[in-house]
């Protein structure tokens, strides 16, 4: 057979001459064979005898054990019991068949049968619901249906089909779900030319409706029980049989319906090895024996006056049954396909428990509650699978529903934050699930649009990778958070957020200070802006704040480029002001660094000048303060430290004023270098060209102009000398100081 097709093949009462295994001849054409291939699809011969071989012993046909023995002679294929199967694995076969009495053999004896098969591969898409669609569907134009009778011209047109809804147009579909809706609720359906006479009136004038439901909760049931076949056998007229094998089969997830065997008539029900057995009586009154009733397999006996008799002692049907049963008798099918095909996703690997099933309608109604803003009920403790499931049929509903609950569930409304707070519990723990949300951009804008936005709410839901929020998610709430909206400012909380800032270490520790990825991602997509406060206040100890720094530099030195490269570099200049702090009307600069911290880092972060344009600002305006008046108080320093000097040439460039630094700085470095060599020779030379070139120095660090000028400049020689003397590089400096004072005296006059 070739691959995931159905071959036809007709088995009934052969002579050699109609038997399509054999080679006939004149003389033994008309001899009696016995059971044979009559005809199929299948050209090759050799090939058709094995597959005859393997699906022999299916072919069996009896009239029902209450049957007069000159029934035999009344009945025909389409007045006795019509007997269609199917076995979704044969021997490594799937095979649908229609197995009807034929009332003479080619020898003439009464009784025999006439068989038509459709035999694929196991693999083929053919399911149980497939074949009872076909129910009732005779072959009429040599084209379509069952064929049900013998033909001296014989089958040439049965051919190879690719799938079985191609064995009969959609128009001969008899059995639907109208057809079974029709039935439970009214005991009646529409006949048609092939099924003239569908349901016994019994059904409608005998048989109430919640009885009929009855029988079929009890088969679905008892199916669920996982009981070994003959799972359910059913005694009814054989259409009725049908449309309740194909109620009770709609009614399951795939992952179990397709594993399930049926046959619509048994004459020795009880011998079957079907899932789904049906039988009948001829004879009014006839019942099965009552220790029959006692067995394994759910037994029902419609047949019985009053109504119908049952197998006592079987488990009553669950959640999942009644309420499937009362969706399909409602109308409202479509809600049961949408769970089993949630189920069929999700329980791939095994069949879903009664159990299973039964929590699985609990969780539906729970997800209903929640949707309705009704108080839901508390739920039991739930397997993996089953809380990957309520997770699922939640994405579900939002993404179906998406602009409704936009209208309904708006802002931060108080209604809005439950239900996005419970469905980000359901929801998010599971990462296939919470990705369908983000993925689908009303969703995800909606769950954004509905979050609590103040600080306190949104440090708590980052601050665990645990709870299911991805650092991208992390990214976008903090960035929606109050603090950076209003006022330009990240959320602090560093004690309870260590994911966003990471662990400090103490002021006056050692240790690094490793910058958290998170709070790295946060700003490259934060719009730089010259107000933004990057910072926790008060300002985190020291290595946090270099740690921080050399993360953006380190990210800066990297590909990154466009419009992250100026968000981090706008994000440098904000911190540098920040650790600047503000300049009080005293000249004093409040909430930065202290001044030993603060030029801790400008040694350790040199590099970073580049990233700090000479604009106004408070960090350019505490460098060019260090420069220019700290410097003056810190004399000592700068004569016995290049430190000093080196730092300021590295930074001045960030200062609008650089050309004043620059000019000040070398000023420095002149009169340093003249006190220098001077030194060695243990004297200063006071003559009147070194004194031009002491004077000018002193000028470029004190320029004219500036309030107190002289008694600036002779200040800064006078602790050059003090330190000069300390550290015994002059003799003395009791006359140097005189010709100073001599010098500035001399200005002064003038």
């Amino acid at each position: 057979m070739g691959d995931s097709l159905f071959e036809q093949i007709l088995c009934t009462h052969c002579t050699f001459g109609t038997s399509a295994l054999e080679v006939s001849t004149a003389e033994n054409a008309s001899h009696v064979l016995g059971y044979s291939v009559r005809a199929s699809s299948i050209r090759d011969r050799e090939k058709l005898r094995r597959e005859f071989t393997a699906i022999e012993r299916l072919l069996q046909y009896q009239l029902p054990g209450d049957a007069q023995r000159d029934f035999k002679r009344k009945f025909d294929a389409a007045t006795a019991p019509r007997r269609l199967c199917f076995i979704p694995d044969f021997g490594g076969r799937q095979v649908a068949a229609q197995v009807v009495f034929r009332p003479f053999d080619t020898a003439n004896r009464p009784g025999s049968y006439f068989a038509h098969l459709l035999v694929a591969p196991v693999d083929a898409e053919g399911t149980a619901i497939d074949v009872l669609r076909l129910w009732g569907i005779r072959n009429q134009s040599e084209l379509h249906g069952w064929v049900d009778t013998d033909c001296e011209e014989g089958f040439p047109h049965l051919q190879t089909l690719p799938a079985l809804k191609d064995f009969a147009p959609e128009s001969r579909i008899w059995l639907t779900e109208d057809v079974v809706r029709g039935f439970l609720k009214s005991g009646q359906v529409r006949a048609t030319e092939a099924l003239e006479t569908v349901v016994a009136g019994r059904w409608a004038d005998v048989v109430n409706d919640q009885q009929r439901r009855e029988i079929l909760e009890m088969m679905l049931q008892a199916v669920l029980e996982g009981l070994h076949p003959p799972t359910v056998i059913l005694a009814a007229e054989p259409n009725v049989v049908a449309i309740l094998f194909f109620a009770l089969l709609k009614l399951l997830p795939q992952s179990i319906a397709r594993k399930i065997s049926f046959s619509t008539y048994e004459s020795d029900p009880f011998r079957a090895a079907s899932t789904l057995v049906g039988t009948t009586f001829l004879q009014t009154g006839t019942d099965f024996r009552d220790e029959e009733y006692q067995s394994n397999p759910l037994v029902i006996n419609t047949l019985s006056a009053p109504v119908f008799r049952a197998s006592t002692g079987k488990s009553t049907p669950g959640n999942y049954v009644r309420w499937v049963v009362q969706k399909l008798v409602a109308g409202e099918q479509r809600s049961v396909q949408g769970l089993c095909a949630a189920i069929d996703l999700l329980w791939k690997e095994s069949v879903p428990s009664r159990d299973e099933l039964d929590r699985v309608i609990e969780l539906e109604a729970f997800r209903s509650a929640l949707f309705r803003q009704q108080e839901a009920f508390a739920l039991r403790k739930m397997t993996p699978v089953l809380r990957h499931f309520l997770a699922r049929r939640c994405v579900d509903t939002v993404i179906k529903n998406i602009d409704v609950l936009r209208k309904s569930f708006q802002g931060e409304s108080d209604a809005s934050l439950r239900l996005v707070k419970q469905l980000e519990q359901i929801i998010r723990p599971i990462p296939q699930e919470w990705s369908r949300i983000r993925k689908n951009a009303k969703c995800s804008a909606w769950f954004a649009e509905t979050q609590p936005t103040d600080e306190r709410h949104v440090l708590q839901k980052v601050s665990k990778v645990e709870r299911g929020v991805s650092d991208e998610e992390a990214v976008h709430l903090i960035l929606s958070c109050d603090t950076v909206t209003k006022e330009k400012r990240l959320p602090h909380g560093a004690a309870s957020c260590e994911r966003l800032w990471g662990h400090w270490p103490q002021a006056k520790s050692n240790a690094t200070f490793e910058m958290p990825p998170l709070l790295l991602g946060v700003l490259e997509e934060w719009a730089s802006d010259d107000s933004n406060v990057v910072l926790p206040m008060p300002l985190p100890p020291l290595p946090v704040i270099i740690g921080i720094l050399k993360a953006i530099g380190q990210r800066l030195s990297g590909d990154v480029g466009g419009t992250n490269r100026k968000r981090l570099e706008g994000h440098v200049r904000s911190v540098l002001d920040q650790i600047a702090g503000e300049l009080d009307e005293g000249g004093v600069f409040k909430d930065g660094l202290n001044a030993r911290d603060f030029e801790s880092l400008l040694e350790q972060m040199k590099n970073f000048s580049q990233y700090y344009d000479p604009t106004e600002g408070r960090f350019q305006q505490r460098v060019f303060e260090l420069i220019r008046k700290g410097f003056l108080r810190r004399v000592g320093e700068v004569c016995t430290e290049r430190r000093l000097i080196n730092l300021g040439e590295s930074w001045c460039n960030s200062c609008v004023d650089h050309e004043d630094l620059l000019r000040r700085l070398r000023g420095w470095k002149e009169t340093i270098i003249y006190f220098s060599q001077s030194a060695k020779k243990g004297t200063l030379p006071f003559t009147s060209d070194k004194k031009i070139i002491l004077e000018n120095s002193v000028k470029m660090i004190i320029p004219d102009g500036e309030p107190n000028a002289d008694t600036k400049r002779r200040k800064i020689l006078h602790s050059m000398l003090d330190t000069y003397e300390k550290e015994k590089w002059l003799r003395s400096a009791t006359k140097l100081r005189k010709e100073i004072d001599k010098l500035f005296d001399s200005r002064k006059k003038r």
